[in-house]
C-alpha cells in the first residue's frame, strides 16, 4: 500500500491505494533545507488558505475528475497521520515553497523543448 518515492531529493511516502504523497515528509525535508540556509521555517499548511491555490486545486479536480477529498486527504495520528496530496498539488506546493524547487521542477520535469519551435 505504501512505497517510498523520491521527489527533488526528498524520500517521500506514496500511498498506492489513494495515489497520494505524504506532505509531512516533504515539509520536514524542505524546512530542514531552509534551516541549513539560515532561513525561517515555512508552514506548508498556509498553502491551503490561499485563494489562488484553491482555484488551482479546483482546476486539478476538474482536469483529473477527482473530487477535492481525493486530491487532499487528511488522516488521523501516527506515522501516516497528516495530509496526503495528489502529485500535481505536491508539485505546486514545492514550486511556491522555494524558488530553487521551482527551477528544478521546470528544468528537470519540463518536457517542452522551445528551441525546436
Amino acid at each position: 500500500m505504501y512505497e517510498e518515492h523520491f521527489f527533488l531529493g526528498c524520500k517521500i511516502l506514496y500511498n498506492t491505494k489513494t495515489d497520494a504523497y505524504y506532505l509531512p515528509d516533504f515539509d520536514k525535508f524542505a524546512n530542514a533545507k531552509r534551516y541549513a540556509q539560515g532561513l525561517e521555517h515555512r508552514q506548508m499548511s498556509n498553502y491551503f488558505h490561499n485563494k489562488e491555490n484553491a482555484q488551482y486545486i479546483q482546476l486539478v479536480s476538474e482536469t483529473t475528475g477527482k473530487p477535492y477529498n481525493e486530491l487532499i486527504i487528511r488522516t488521523g495520528t501516527g506515522r501516516t497521520g497528516g495530509t496526503w496530496v495528489h502529485k500535481l498539488i505536491l508539485i505546486d506546493i514545492a514550486m511556491r515553497f522555494d524558488p530553487c524547487y521551482k527551477l528544478d521542477i521546470l528544468t528537470i520535469y519540463n518536457p517542452v523543448n522551445m528551441e525546436n519551435e
